[in-house]
């Protein structure tokens, strides 16, 4: 799993080292993409080939709109999963339950840290069953 830029690899000590760590990232059978800079991206398109929308979708998630305290970050939970040449699968994860309070990083500057509304157990046991989970229990 790499969760760094690829960027990266090029502040590796030798040049052995940066093309073992491209070995890694060549030979990764998934590629989870969350926002990134067109920069970084024709690096990930080099590996792992984006079409144009996805390139899109990508980009718009990396920077906010605004600078202004409380706006919700555009990319915030959303990623695009790629398996070989098949086309992306675009997710967006939301926090949960008493998720929501221990994965707050912005708690400090917020003027109201408890903006967010809690999703309740019907609310979660509703879409599971949608998914076809019994029980509340996405194991099951």
């Amino acid at each position: 799993m790499i969760t760094h830029s690829l960027a990266d690899l090029d502040s590796l000590a030798t040049e052995e080292d940066r093309v073992k760590a491209q070995g890694f990232a060549d030979r990764s059978a998934i590629t989870v993409l969350a926002g990134l800079p067109p920069r970084e991206l024709a690096r990930v398109n080099e590996i792992t080939p984006l079409t144009g929308p996805e390139q899109q979708l990508v980009t718009s998630w990396s920077a906010p709109d605004s600078w202004q305290p409380g706006a919700r970050h555009p990319g915030r939970g959303k990623y695009l999963i790629k398996t070989g040449d098949r086309l992306g699968v675009p997710i967006e994860l939301f926090l949960i339950g008493r998720e929501v309070d221990l994965y707050d990083t912005d708690q400090k500057i917020r003027p109201d840290h408890r903006q967010h509304r809690t999703v309740t157990r019907d609310e979660v046991n509703r879409v599971w069953s949608r998914c076809g989970v019994r029980s509340g229990n996405p194991g099951s």
